[in-house]
């Protein structure tokens, strides 16, 4: 699972290129049916439905479909709980269980345990992840464990991202002021050799 994890997100240009694989990826390593991400809107402060996957003929694309456009609150729900906690959580058997707030819509495509676990970047969650299996089952504690490593791995690929966006935003800006500075700035190296010069300059 982390193995291919890890190799979706080499070959990722950014997080919404990389969920759908991931997605995708994981659940057809540990053999489930249906999986789904959420991100956490920092201004409505509710986590969004943003991705689905199912197993293809499953009858799971009924239930993908209809998280499509979801919100839900810290605590509230299977990815409420993941989000609040900053840790997995697991169901059993997901129509049985009180605080499922899809239970219709899980029975309907005939889902039963699940799992949910956050996206951390600096102790923060920036989303959560849920998988969901067509039998009723007991907390797996190798599969949490193993969750839990790929919800690292996510943390540092956004934590990546984010430093490259910033990077590249400082050099745009760093670009435009030495293209339109009437003054002559430059940078040199410890060899006094020039790095660069701004347009005046030149």
């Amino acid at each position: 699972v982390q193995h291919s994890t890890a190799a979706v997100l080499a070959d990722s240009a950014g997080l919404d290129d990389a969920v759908p694989k991931v997605l995708r990826a994981v659940g057809e390593a540990i053999g489930w049916d249906a999986g789904g991400m959420w991100r956490v809107d920092d201004a409505a402060w509710v986590l969004r439905y943003a991705e689905g996957w199912h197993r293809p003929g499953s009858a799971a694309a009924s239930f993908v479909a209809a998280s499509r456009g979801l919100t839900m609150a810290a605590g509230v729900g299977l990815p409420g709980r993941a989000w609040e906690s900053g840790r997995p959580t697991w169901v059993r058997d997901a129509p049985r269980t009180g605080f499922f707030m899809r239970a219709e819509l899980a029975e309907a495509a005939g889902l039963r345990a699940g799992f949910a676990f956050p996206i951390l970047v600096d102790g923060a969650t920036a989303g959560v992840i849920e998988f969901f299996h067509r039998d009723a089952l007991d907390p797996d504690d190798d599969l949490l464990r193993t969750i839990a490593a790929v919800g690292a791995q996510l943390g540092q690929f956004v934590k990546r991202r984010r430093a490259e966006d910033a990077a590249a935003v400082a050099r745009h800006l760093l670009d435009s002021l030495l293209d339109h500075l009437p003054d002559s700035v430059y940078f040199k190296d410890d060899k006094s050799r020039f790095v660069r010069v701004s347009r005046a300059l030149a």
